[in-house]
């Protein structure tokens, strides 16, 4: 069975990409083989493993008559294991078309049936997405069984990580989504309640002291 997983937070910055490229790597390392797919258009993730921005994900997002054929010629071997699909400044297109059709939340599950039936023999799918809403990262959410959310400590990245729970709170309410759930807080652990109680006392007094900082300087 193969295991899809997402890496997002509607925060630029936090290290989705390095997260991506080192879990993807780890797996690899483990003998697990690994489909690693780039769904920013700024197509970090090759150059990340010394590869090129190319646009595999536009064709996975938008296949010509040809469907998983074309698909699979733009699968590369990034290490023993490891294979990606890169992105582009292409991608973009892909999102815009997207949105303009009002393709279903299952659209990128969709389009990843064929490359999970077809032989490749894939342990693991994940997909490295971008910091904006707008239809892709949504998507990728729903296709996955799991999504991880890195974020930094600081007020911005936490608030990106609230709205990427209420997305997917939201897609598993109204879409059906099946994939690992936004975890209670009722059911974290003591630790990870005072890192919360913590990190929220901290971001609000950093807000405030921005706050008082803008009232003085105008």
């Amino acid at each position: 069975m193969t295991n899809v997983i997402a890496i997002a937070n509607q925060k630029g910055g936090v290290g989705k990409t390095t997260t991506a490229v080192s879990l993807a790597h780890g797996l690899a390392l483990r003998d697990k083989e690994v489909l690693l797919i780039d769904l920013d258009p700024q197509g970090q993730t090759a150059v990340s493993l010394g590869m090129k921005a190319e646009p595999g994900a536009y064709y996975l997002l938008t296949p010509p008559p040809g469907g998983v054929v074309t698909v699979k010629q733009w699968i590369r071997k990034a290490r023993e294991h490891l294979w990606l699909i890169p992105g582009d400044i292409s991608t973009n297109a892909s999102q815009a078309l997207i949105n303009a059709e009002a393709r279903p939340s299952s659209y990128i599950a969709d389009q990843l049936r064929p490359l999970v039936k077809d032989g490749l023999g894939l342990d693991y799918i994940i997909f490295d997405t971008a910091p904006s809403v707008g239809g892709i990262q949504e998507r990728a959410i729903w296709a996955s069984d799991k999504v991880l959310v890195p974020t930094a400590t600081e007020f911005l990245a936490a608030d990106g990580v609230r709205k990427i729970y209420e997305a997917m709170a939201k897609l598993k309410k109204e879409q059906a989504w099946t994939g690992y759930p936004p975890r209670p807080v009722s059911r974290l652990s003591p630790y990870s309640l005072l890192f919360i109680s913590s990190f929220s006392k901290i971001g609000s007094h950093l807000v405030s002291k921005s706050k008082a900082g803008l009232r003085t300087s105008f």
